[in-house]
C-alpha cells in the first residue's frame, strides 16, 4: 500500500468517525424532540381535561340547586357506566 493510499484511508477513517458522531448527535436530538412532543401532548391533554371540567362546573352553575344535584348525580352515574363499559370491553378483548 502506497503512502498516498494510507493517507487516503486515514482521511476516510476520520470522516467515518465524524459521520458516526453526527449520526449519534442526530439520534439524540430526535429522541429529545420526541420526548418533548410527548410531554407537550400530555400537557395539552391535561389542559383539555381541565377545560372540560371548568365548562361542566359553569354549566352546573346555570341550574337551580335542586336541578344541579340531580344533574351531578346523573353525570356521576353516566361516568361510572362508561368506566365499567371500558373495563368490560377491555376484558373481552383479552
Amino acid at each position: 500500500m502506497s503512502a498516498k493510499d494510507k493517507a487516503f484511508e486515514s482521511e476516510r477513517a476520520k470522516y467515518r468517525q465524524k459521520i458516526r458522531a453526527l449520526e449519534l448527535d442526530n439520534h439524540k436530538a430526535l429522541e429529545r424532540e420526541y420526548l418533548t412532543r410527548e410531554e407537550l401532548w400530555k400537557l395539552q391533554d391535561e389542559i383539555r381535561s381541565k377545560d372540560e371540567y371548568i365548562n361542566r362546573l359553569l354549566e352546573y352553575m346555570d341550574y337551580q340547586p335542586e336541578e344541579r344535584v340531580r344533574k351531578i348525580a346523573s353525570d356521576k352515574a353516566m361516568s361510572s357506566l362508561l368506566v365499567m363499559e371500558s373495563i368490560i370491553g377491555r376484558s373481552w378483548k383479552l
